[in-house]
């Protein structure tokens, strides 16, 4: 199973979970892919080059084996010790449609 903890960072994964979901869950299950929002974490700090954001980018953490939805967490350091890995969505390199096939090749089928 996965769990992916939505920061709203980068727009590829708001996109995935507005587009893709339904299909993600009709193909493979609800059970097989949860999604727990969290608060972007935005760091403001005054440099040089003035005013600067810092966003958190979403995670997808892995798991040989399911887990009870009433058992996850949102919090991440607890997540990547349970986790048999995972995967940062940083905002290069993976694109809506690049989440939704790793989820799809990843994820077993429902039975």
């Amino acid at each position: 199973m996965a769990v992916m903890i939505n920061t709203g960072y980068p727009e590829a994964v708001v996109e995935l979970i507005r587009e893709d979901l339904d299909k993600i869950h009709e193909q493979k299950g609800s059970g097989r892919f949860h999604i727990r929002d969290s608060i972007n974490d935005r760091s403001m700090g005054m440099g040089m080059m003035g005013l600067m954001f810092r966003q958190t980018p979403s995670v997808i953490f892995w798991f040989e084996k399911s887990i009870g939805i009433d058992d996850l967490t949102t919090d991440m350091e607890q997540l990547e010790k349970e986790a048999d890995e995972a995967t940062v969505i940083s905002g290069r390199g993976l694109g809506r449609d690049d989440i939704r096939d790793m989820l799809l090749a990843l994820l077993p089928d429902d039975k």
